[in-house]
């Protein structure tokens, strides 16, 4: 659609015709020759709009409009897309049509961090295409409404984070810097469009890019758990390393919140100290660092024993430089390497055992533990344990350093 009548635009948006004859006579909407509208007006409308709710009186927008102190010319540039009209059937009806129920719709909105909407009110464009796609998980795939209402918590309040954070670097990073250079608001106003245009094009590339990078690799890694279990229950017997490497995870619950809260600056002398730490600690025990999973990092080590004093260090570390508490699982066994990565069921072993770990504690599972020779380690036997997503109990150790605090 590339014009709108006045008419055209007010339905859309959900308001008048002779609101949006209003708004273009102060002066705020600007109306082609053909006295059409373009479709980011809807934009701008719905902005207005959100502006008269929080009680800012349209007469003092356009004036400042006017005045040449404000212009939402830059609306265009921020929204790209075109904006999702208003469809003509309620929430109510629609949800009725696609085989959900408002219960469930409730549900859904609330997993995805979004207001929940009313059902006598007319529904979004947008909002009908993700309540049509989870329509057919029910009608054509046959899940349940629990399933398609558990399925939604996946996406949510993630990428509501995301989307709050990209916007806030914009504001402090870009805008702030702006007017600190000492630029007006209207010269901030006319440079922000085309900055926000070009980064908002690469940001959504670069999220859809690695989204698909880290679905790909969870897929391998599911991949390889499942054949090697189809392995073990076939009876086919696999060669195991004379000394497996082993993986450890590194999880400091609450590092990803505190640095939320800490400030930019704040942050990242804590994001810089986590990172100090990881690689000073693994290089010196022989290991490598693989990947940051958001409060921790998974690790490589060539030998158990390096993997376990590692740990250790870096429990005492944290606690040392004043991080959250952190906690460590280790376990050894064969892994499947791909692209600087590892997977397979040592792996997701290690994440379990660190997810049942306790803060300040060190975890090691039987098969490494029994790759040690004469390290100078002792360990407390904590027994045989039935971990998340796991088959069989593993057994577990709790490390003790003999020459650390750790132990006590």
């Amino acid at each position: 659609m590339s014009s709108l009548s006045a008419q055209e635009l007010a339905w859309q948006a959900g308001t008048t015709p002779d609101q949006i004859d209003r708004l273009a006579g102060l002066g705020i909407l600007k109306a082609g020759p053909d006295g059409a509208f373009r479709p980011a007006d809807l934009h701008l409308v719905r902005l207005v709009q959100a502006m008269l709710d929080a009680g800012i009186a349209l007469d003092d927008m356009a004036r400042l409009v006017e005045e040449g102190k404000y212009s939402f010319g830059y609306v265009e540039d921020v929204f790209p897309q075109a904006a999702p009209p208003l469809l003509e059937q309620t929430y109510a009806e629609f949800v009725a049509e696609i085989g959900l129920s408002m219960e469930v719709v409730d549900q859904l909105y609330t997993n995805w961090s979004l207001p929940r909407p009313a059902a006598d009110h007319r529904v979004r464009g947008d909002d009908a295409d993700m309540l049509r796609g989870r329509g057919r998980l029910v009608t054509e795939f046959g899940l349940d409404y629990e399933a398609v209402v558990a399925a939604s918590r996946f996406f949510g309040e993630n990428l509501r984070r995301m989307a709050e954070a990209q916007v806030r670097y914009f504001r402090e990073r870009v805008v702030e810097k702006l007017r600190q250079a000492g630029m007006s608001w209207p010269d901030v106003f006319d440079a922000i469009g085309p900055i926000a245009g070009r980064m908002r094009g690469g940001a959504d590339e670069l999220r859809a890019l690695l989204y698909e990078r880290h679905f790909e690799d969870y897929v391998f890694q599911q991949a390889v758990e499942v054949f090697e279990e189809a392995m073990e229950e076939a009876g086919y017997g696999r060669l195991r390393p004379a000394h497996p490497p082993a993986i450890a995870f590194l999880d400091m619950g609450g590092f990803t919140l505190l640095t939320h809260k800490a400030g930019d600056e704040a942050a990242a002398e804590l994001a810089a100290t986590l990172t100090g730490l990881v690689r000073q600690a693994s290089h010196a025990h022989g290991g490598q660092p693989v990947k940051l999973l958001g409060d921790g990092v998974m690790f490589h080590f060539p030998q158990a024993a390096r993997a376990i004093a590692c740990g250790l260090e870096l429990i005492e570390a944290a606690e040392r430089e004043g991080l959250p508490p952190a906690r460590v699982g280790v376990n050894a066994g064969p892994v499947v390497y791909r692209d600087g990565d590892y997977f397979g069921q040592t792996v997701n072993v290690a994440s379990r055992i660190t997810d049942y770990a306790r803060p300040r504690e060190v975890l090691v599972s039987k098969a490494a533990v029994d790759e040690l020779d004469d390290e100078p380690l002792d360990f407390e036997e904590i027994g045989a344990i039935a971990l998340k997503g796991v088959r069989e109990p593993v057994a577990l150790y709790r490390a003790l350093n003999r020459h650390s605090s750790a132990e006590s």
